[in-house]
């Protein structure tokens, strides 16, 4: 189909082609809508430049209403897509807000979708699946498999020491290294201590390792580590690790 006359803006000519509609007449701007069936119709803007073609675009097909918006003169090329058939509203690329962003969340307990922010991950260790621990060498109490991304992750070791063991340390990490404490807090992990004189305490102690950002730019395991200090008898460990995606 070709299309050539005086529009509201200027003079020119549209083309169909096999991905779109293409403009020619540098410096033009077009208006038209297109019917291709009862159904599916086009609304089109074009304003071409020597060097850019910039184009805007509504659409209506059988069954599903869109708006979108376009770059360029292919219909690959989506910039904005608004459907009112689902409420969804997809951008191409990044977007940029010079006000204050508010969104509402979620309205029931569900989860974020994987790689969308607010994804959680997590993974626990109960009392009866409890590693059991060597003093002085580090063990993982359990781990996540966290992909690409910006994360907060916490974690909690919780230490079940036999009636009779002396402990005098405890040390538990987030570690991006298996069986392995970090040393200090940094940019892959962190490590929390306590340490005191040997004492029987009897009962499950608990430590927790606060929130960390992790950043990652592929799939990493993360893992939860504990190591302890202590003689006479034996000595486990169990607990949670879990991550939020920042972004």
């Amino acid at each position: 189909m070709t299309t050539s006359g005086t529009t509201g803006f200027a003079t020119g000519s549209i083309s169909e082609g096999g991905t779109g509609f293409n403009a020619s007449g540098v410096g033009s701007v077009y208006g038209l809508v297109v019917n291709r069936s009862a159904t599916n119709k086009f609304g089109l803007i074009s304003y071409r430049t020597a060097t850019a073609e910039k184009w805007a675009v509504g659409m209506r097909e059988t069954g599903d209403n869109y708006f979108r918006f376009y770059s360029s003169g292919s219909f690959s090329n989506d910039v904005l897509t608004l459907r009112d058939d689902t409420g969804a509203a997809t951008f191409a690329g990044a977007v940029t807000a010079n006000g204050q962003l508010i969104g509402k969340g979620t309205a029931t307990n569900d989860n974020a979708a994987t790689g969308y922010i607010g994804e959680y991950v997590s993974s626990t260790v109960v009392f009866g699946s409890a590693v059991s621990l060597t003093s002085t060498t580090a063990a993982n109490v359990t781990s996540i498999s966290l992909t690409a991304g910006d994360w907060d992750v916490t974690g909690l070791v919780i230490y079940a020491p036999a009636g009779s063991t002396s402990i005098t340390q405890f040390t538990q990490s987030i570690s991006q290294t298996s069986a392995t404490l970090v040393s200090l807090s940094t940019a892959t992990g962190a490590t929390t201590q306590l340490t005191s004189a040997a004492s029987v305490p009897g009962a499950d102690i608990s430590q927790v390792i606060p929130y960390l950002r992790v950043s990652l730019s592929g799939t990493t395991t993360v893992y939860l580590v504990a190591k302890s200090v202590f003689s006479v008898s034996t000595m486990s460990a169990y607990g949670t690790i879990s991550a939020r995606r920042v972004r």
